[in-house]
């Protein structure tokens, strides 16, 4: 698949076969209907959930390898551009989220990463010399979201963040202790807070 496309059908899942093959970008008629096997190098549709079980002692039920720039993509709700990216898996969605990790809080993790992580609500800011507050722009901040900010250097004596403080969707002020007497960086970090499920509600599907 080249990056950059814009996928139109509601709820493609494109599966890439071993050995590099990608989903065209066209989108054609429907190759197999609910009941036919899944044919590769082709758009499948169904009117039934597709469940894939092993009771195999291999690694995976599903193993997906690519030589494109995505090894497996999931689309929720309407086209999205999701831009130049490389990944095994990518979840896109214009409604609700593009991938949901979810487990119980006293058996496992919900997500485990290994590695390097970057987030699109992360990033740096320089805060020049005689500031007591500074506002940043240019940034996306819901309604509701939780924004977190740290001094990554001396700006002054006892120089620190006291809060931050939401101005509209795009654009938040960070309000400091004491006026900086030098310019320093300041890093943020903007986040929301996922919906609470009980803890009884997360089970395996029967």
């Amino acid at each position: 698949m080249k990056a950059g496309i814009v996928l139109k059908r509601r709820g493609l899942l494109a599966l890439a076969a071993a050995g590099g093959a990608a989903l065209a970008s066209r989108v054609s008629p429907a190759a197999a209907a609910s009941g036919d096997a899944i044919l590769l190098g082709e758009v499948n549709i169904a009117n039934r959930e597709t469940v894939l079980s092993s009771s195999s002692s291999d690694r995976a039920t599903l193993r997906v390898s690519t030589g494109s720039q995505i090894a497996l993509l999931a689309q929720n709700g309407d086209a999205i551009d999701f831009g130049e990216v490389e990944a095994a898996m990518l979840g896109v969605s214009s409604k609700g989220a593009g991938i949901i990790a979810a487990a119980p809080r006293r058996v496992g993790r919900a997500l485990e990463v290994r590695g390097r992580v970057a987030f699109a609500g992360a990033g740096t800011i320089m805060i020049p010399d005689g500031a007591a507050s500074w506002s940043v722009f240019d940034v996306y901040v819901p309604e509701g979201a939780l924004i977190l900010g740290q001094l990554q250097g001396y700006g002054g004596p006892q120089a620190s963040v006291r809060y931050c403080v939401r101005l509209d969707d795009t654009s938040f002020r960070v309000q400091l202790s004491h006026v900086t007497t030098q310019p320093v960086k300041l890093a943020f970090f903007i986040f929301e807070q996922a919906p609470t499920v009980p803890n009884d509600k997360i089970k395996p599907a029967s």
